[in-house]
């Protein structure tokens, strides 16, 4: 007699041919950089914990890993668009864009001004007794000083870097390497048409040691900040690589000390209230430019640079793109809703 074959022997048979089939297929699928992604993202996660929730088949396992791959690309997209919005504009801007900035009219009395930069004197004290500070340790606020709200510019004095073969000194003015100490009597400078040079004789305010340079590196200071308008109202001011710099200051040149025709021109009222970045671009005059922000500057243009405009020029495409994705599809459901819907149903 022939042993009795169960009925269900087949169906049995053909179940774990499929799973050979398809544990074949998930083996050979692993390969591709999609499923390595997703078991990647999910290493946290191994087989033996997933059967403990339920997902006992590779397959099921192998689902769940896949939406937890999409999972993190949305993660991911949302992560990147919060930094368009948010904080591209702090990269690109860098501490430029945050740094703050003094305008020129508010210089307060704790405040004093050197070559563009309005510097914190409120617990600063000088080292050295003088005539013109007071005792060792005084501050410059006070008498005799009265250095508050100031411009001392004149005080530290850098003729010797671009300077250097734009403008000519007296021989006798200079040491063996052609170095000056000066170029403007080292006292104060207000903003007039007249200085008081008897102020500190014998050119004593001139701070040219690398210590006095030092102490006025360490204070904290902030860029001098003018307006367009601002420069168009002061016919003495000009704007050269976003620095604005004073011409009447080449008034008090000493005599010892002879400019370029370019610059007498400039000095003189050629184009005053007006931009010459482009006319001192290139050659003898960009130098000329570079030595006039050196001796001339008294702070910088209100403007934006080139990463903060990057940036915004970055967020509103974004947000234009945003906006029109979703604003396409608010009127598609609309058309769909009031006009497509009415004749499918139809």
């Amino acid at each position: 007699r022939r042993p009795r074959v169960s009925a269900s022997a087949p169906r049995n048979r053909q179940r774990k041919q499929q799973q050979a089939v398809a544990a074949k297929k998930t083996r050979r699928c692993c390969a591709s950089p999609w499923l390595a992604y997703c078991r990647i993202v999910t290493f946290w996660a191994p087989g033996r914990v997933l059967k403990c929730f339920g997902m006992a088949e590779p397959l099921v396992q192998l689902a769940w890993r896949e939406k937890m791959g999409l999972v993190s690309i949305i993660l991911l997209i949302m992560g990147v668009i919060a930094f368009v919005t948010f904080g591209l504009q702090q990269v690109l801007c860098g501490l430029s864009g945050q740094q703050t900035r003094v305008k020129w009219n508010d210089v307060g009395n704790g405040y004093a001004v050197v070559n563009g930069r309005a510097y914190d004197i409120t617990q600063y004290k000088h080292a050295d007794a003088t005539p013109w500070t007071g005792g060792a340790g005084a501050n410059l606020m006070g008498e005799p000083a009265n250095a508050g709200g100031k411009d001392l510019s004149f005080l530290f004095q850098n003729p010797n870097d671009a300077c250097r073969g734009v403008l000519t000194y007296d021989k006798s003015t200079t040491d063996s390497k052609g170095n000056v100490v000066n170029v403007f009597p080292c006292v104060y400078y207000n903003n007039s048409n007249s200085i008081n040079t008897n102020q500190i004789p014998d050119n004593q305010g001139c701070h040219n040691t690398a210590k006095a340079r030092n102490a006025l590196k360490k204070l904290t200071n902030s860029p001098v900040e003018y307006s367009w308008s601002d420069v168009k109202d002061q016919r003495n001011l000009v704007v050269f690589k976003g620095s604005v710099l004073d011409l009447q200051r080449g008034q008090f040149l000493l005599g010892t000390v002879k400019m370029p025709k370019e610059m007498q021109e400039l000095v003189d009222g050629k184009m005053r209230g007006m931009d010459v970045s482009l006319y001192l671009s290139s050659g003898h005059k960009k130098d000329i430019g570079n030595c006039m922000m050196d001796i001339f500057s008294v702070g910088s243009i209100d403007a934006s640079s080139m990463g903060c405009i990057a940036a915004n020029i970055v967020l509103y495409v974004s947000l234009i793109i945003i906006l029109g994705t979703v604003l396409a599809k608010f009127f598609m459901a609309i058309y769909f809703g009031w006009f497509m819907g009415p004749r499918l149903g139809q």
